[in-house]
């Protein structure tokens, strides 16, 4: 029913506003994490598309929890916390393949910044792929079984045959779509950043230094490795 839609749309909204609040609170501290959730509510997607109960709301809730497992099972490297990635990988793209994006993220975040020794990494990755493999394995069936045809309609959607200039325009009309959706809330980050720079800065602690120099790489992978992707795409 559309009650209902409307229901389950607003509870995905929360859901997602409470990943982003967690993973925000761990890596950067309570008081980033109210801000940056407030910050979360002025995207029009959020507000506009209450009536929206799809594929791309399941989608966001995983990837909001991705980064959440991603950051625990970095710094702590306890198995339940790659499995719980895995089960972010494994619903998220069950909800959607774009979930493809956030795994390539989170891959990068482990390779790049994380504190783990190689093999902790390889066997953790090896946890959370086995999960995921789990989960989306009947629907690897079902895509043998009809031909793949997820595939074939995402194919058509790339327009890959497109001559070159309209190949920019199109990439031009993207980037210019998502600047001026969220053009007021990076002018709300450029204040908040123009504060935080006036004030007496505070000399960080060895192990803090570290962990903000993860926390840092985690939210800049996270933030621009969507945007990156799905524009070279």
């Amino acid at each position: 029913s559309v009650p209902l839609t409307y229901g389950l749309a607003g509870l995905q909204a929360a859901i997602l506003l409470l990943g982003a609040f967690l993973a925000t609170r761990l890596s950067l501290g309570t008081r980033a994490a109210w801000i940056s959730t407030l910050l979360i509510t002025c995207l029009m997607y959020h507000n506009v598309r209450l009536r929206y109960y799809n594929h791309n709301s399941a989608l966001m809730v995983a990837c909001a929890f991705s980064v959440v497992a991603v950051w625990n099972a970095a710094r702590m490297d306890r198995t339940v916390w790659w499995a719980a990635l895995g089960c972010c990988w494994g619903l998220g793209a069950l909800s959607k393949y774009q979930m493809a994006v956030p795994f390539g993220c989170n891959l990068l975040f482990l390779a790049t910044a994380s504190p783990l020794s190689r093999m902790r990494r390889l066997r953790g990755i090896a946890i959370a792929g086995a999960v995921c493999v789990t989960l989306i394995a009947p629907h690897v069936v079902w895509l043998c079984q009809h031909d793949f045809q997820p595939f074939s309609y995402a194919s058509g959607s790339l327009l890959a045959r497109q001559p070159l200039v309209d190949r920019v325009k199109d990439v031009a009309y993207f980037v210019g779509y998502q600047l001026g959706r969220s053009a007021h809330l990076i002018a709300l980050v450029a204040i908040l950043s123009w504060i935080a720079r006036t004030r007496t800065p505070v000399s960080p602690s060895p192990s803090s230094d570290a962990a903000s120099w993860a926390a840092g790489r985690l939210w800049a992978i996270h933030a621009w490795g969507p945007f990156l992707f799905m524009g070279s795409l």
